[in-house]
């Protein structure tokens, strides 16, 4: 009761002693409240709206992690192979559901073979990985599944209901900072394997959108799947790129079905 007098007090205090501030305030209030009610459409449906508090929160929390990324994998000086794989991803993405997503690919130094789409459009694909394709629709498979990790916003929704909702109107540095740590766990970790199979089946129906073979990553995973083992008698799928996806012989045979 004492804290609804007070509140009731200063709204009069501010209408009598500070009536120039209240325009500032009412927009202030009506930039908030619009939104709280986007966001709350966007969590409820899984669509993107417009002036997107998440999409704003996905843009911020990249450019961390892609700086991050490059510092640790640094990028693979320019070439032909990386001029190829950015007009290849390009094409890719001109068919993509997002289209205001700054989409982006990047050949980076990594031994091992290695994708990572970083929210916010990014795309890194280690060289070996690009080494290991023997063909364009085998590499757009891969750059596909990647794609469609971010245009189905798979890293954004598992945190979304838990983090932005809670800090709806403090999309700031330290904010940012923190989602980006969360997202990070959360690709190093893994997606989770009904999103990694969605990657999977949109990934080759996006391929074929562009021209592609839509069969080019089963093409692929197959062909990993009998190289094992290798030569340092690891498994394909112990490698740190395959391990968190779902069985390969599994993928595949979805990939097959939906051919």
């Amino acid at each position: 009761m004492i804290i609804k007098l007070l509140i009731l007090f200063l709204v009069i205090a501010a209408l009598f002693y500070f009536p120039q501030y209240l325009p500032r305030l009412f927009r202030f209030l009506g930039i908030r409240i619009g939104q709280a009610g986007r966001l709350g459409k966007e969590l409820a449906t899984g669509v993107e709206v417009p002036d997107s508090v998440l999409a704003d929160l996905e843009a911020g929390t990249g450019k961390i992690l892609l700086e991050k990324a490059l510092a640790n994998y640094p990028e693979v000086p320019g070439s032909a192979r990386a001029a190829a794989v950015e007009k290849l991803g390009s094409r890719l993405a001109s068919k993509a559901t997002r289209q205001q997503l700054p989409f982006s690919f990047t050949i980076i130094d990594d031994p091992a073979p290695n994708a990572c789409a970083i929210p916010g459009g990014s795309i890194l694909i280690s060289q070996s990985l690009v080494e290991l394709c023997s063909c364009e629709d085998e590499l757009a498979g891969v750059l596909a599944h990647e794609i469609q990790h971010i245009d189905r916003r798979h890293a954004l929704n598992t945190i979304a209901k838990d983090f932005a909702a809670k800090r709806l109107l403090n999309i700031g540095g330290p904010m940012l900072r923190k989602a980006a740590e969360l997202l990070e766990v959360l690709i190093d970790r893994g997606y989770q394997q009904d999103q990694e199979f969605e990657a999977d089946i949109e990934g080759a129906r996006l391929a074929k959108r562009a021209g592609f073979d839509p069969a080019g990553l089963a093409d692929l995973l197959e062909k990993l799947g009998m190289l094992e083992p290798l030569e340092n008698n690891l498994r394909i799928e112990e490698l740190p790129y395959f391990s968190t996806h779902p069985p390969i012989q599994e993928r595949v045979r979805r990939l097959r079905k939906l051919a």
